[in-house]
């Protein structure tokens, strides 16, 4: 547990002046500036891969903080509580534990006894919706690697993979992959707001102090809402990195969450069946009508639904 005062809460909010994003910044200021001091000075063999200069933002560029070209067929997800952190490139599998400020003003961290353990800041964005979400785990304790270690070994284009508790799997693209020593960290650009979903993955990094037992910087992991799997529609995107054309755009409006591609009952005879004259015939055949996708199957446009479609055992109740 790291400690941050109120002044500096203040002092970043009016910087900002957003709520989500100054959040995410104190995050910065009190989790990351000690950067979860290892307990016993130890750590593992060999030290943790650290990105190349190929994986960062272009020399010269202002990254994160470039205008980005927003792809209409991905929207932005409702705020839903995320589960699990899923990275395929580095094997990483590891559930996900909301942080929080605590009343005096410190910021919890993820308990050590538990290496496969990852962070989210819940009084930030929800990873998938518009804004920037944070998640954050250990890259090694005081017994060896953690659930971050090889964080510095992802490329451009890899995925990060956040299940959510409405079943939902949002898959995110990495841009970029850089290190920051712990004095100059980008608040801006790391949080800057983007219009779009996006998502930071941060961890312990760059050089190591034996002096103050503590990590010297971080490796910041910058990545955007590129996909959305839905609830019953497989494993996340690791397996398929490049979606299927999507399903023509529908209106957001409720008419279209009720038209008859998404009825799953058949339609209601309106009025009495009128009196027939002649001889009694035969009932013509209905004309054969080509199945459609069910809402939030695999059929169904990733993001287009106007609410969560998950089925009723996939509601949960830590949607927010």
């Amino acid at each position: 547990m790291l400690r941050t005062t109120r002044a500096t809460l203040t002092a970043l909010v009016t910087w900002l002046g957003s709520r989500p994003v100054a959040a995410a910044v104190l995050v910065t200021a009190g989790l990351f500036s000690g950067c979860w001091l290892i307990d016993s000075g130890s750590r593992a063999a060999a030290p943790p891969p650290q990105p190349s200069r190929a994986e960062a933002f272009p020399a010269g560029g202002t990254g994160a903080l470039a205008p980005h070209r927003r792809d209409p067929l991905i929207r932005p997800l409702p705020p839903v509580t995320p589960v699990r952190v899923r990275i395929p490139e580095i094997k990483v599998d590891a559930p996900l534990r909301g942080l929080r400020l605590l009343p005096d003003g410190s910021l919890a961290s993820p308990p050590r006894d538990d290496k496969n353990l990852a962070g989210w800041y819940e009084s930030g964005t929800a990873p998938g919706a518009i804004g920037t979400a944070v998640v954050a785990g250990h890259v090694d304790t005081s017994t060896g690697p953690a659930v971050f270690y090889n964080l510095g070994a992802l490329k451009k284009k890899d995925l990060v993979e956040i299940v959510r508790a409405d079943g939902r799997t949002a898959v995110f693209t990495i841009d970029a992959i850089e290190v920051y020593d712990r004095g100059d960290f980008p608040s801006r650009k790391v949080y800057g707001a983007s219009g779009r979903a996006e998502l930071r993955v941060i961890t312990c990094g760059g050089g190591f102090s034996e002096e103050r037992h503590a990590y010297l910087g971080n490796v910041v992991v910058y990545a955007h809402l590129a996909k959305v799997v839905e609830a019953g529609s497989g494993s996340g995107g690791g397996s398929s990195p490049s979606s299927a054309p999507p399903s023509p755009e529908r209106s957001s409006s409720p008419v279209s969450s009720s038209s008859p591609s998404l009825s799953s009952s058949p339609p209601r005879e309106v009025g009495p069946p009128a009196k027939r004259t002649g001889p009694s015939r035969a009932p013509a055949p209905a004309p054969a009508r080509s199945a459609a996708p069910k809402a939030g199957g695999r059929g169904a446009a990733a993001g287009m639904s106007p609410s969560p479609a998950a089925p009723a055992k996939s509601r949960t109740s830590g949607r927010r």
